[in-house]
């Protein structure tokens, strides 16, 4: 298992590649894509690998409903390679399920 720094460390470089990425996409930049690819890998790898020992039912469906939506940013990384503009719906229910869950797992949940 990852340590709790190494778990921050690449959660934030994730983000901050998926944001560059969708923005210059946006600007019709090719690199774009890539940057949102390799964003959209590195969260994926953390939500897939952020398993619990909970024995909460709730935990684990929230748990499984973020990594879906992790799994939807490689769908979306996919449709702008293809230059589809469907990206932008992929991306939006992605985001929406993440928001529902931030709002739904509990506040002492590692």
């Amino acid at each position: 298992m990852l340590s709790t720094k190494t778990l921050k460390i690449t959660l934030t470089i994730s983000g901050f590649l998926l944001v560059i990425g969708a923005v210059a996409h946006l600007f019709a930049s090719y690199l774009g894509v890539y940057s949102f690819g390799l964003g959209a890998i590195g969260l994926t790898f953390i939500k897939l690998k952020h398993n619990t020992n909970d024995t909460d039912f709730r935990i684990k469906r929230l748990r499984n409903i973020q990594a879906l939506a992790a799994v939807l940013l490689l769908g979306t990384a996919y449709l702008m390679y293809i230059q589809h503009d469907f990206w932008v719906i992929a991306l939006l229910l992605s985001a929406s399920m993440d928001l529902i869950v931030s709002f739904r797992m509990p506040k002492n949940t590692p």
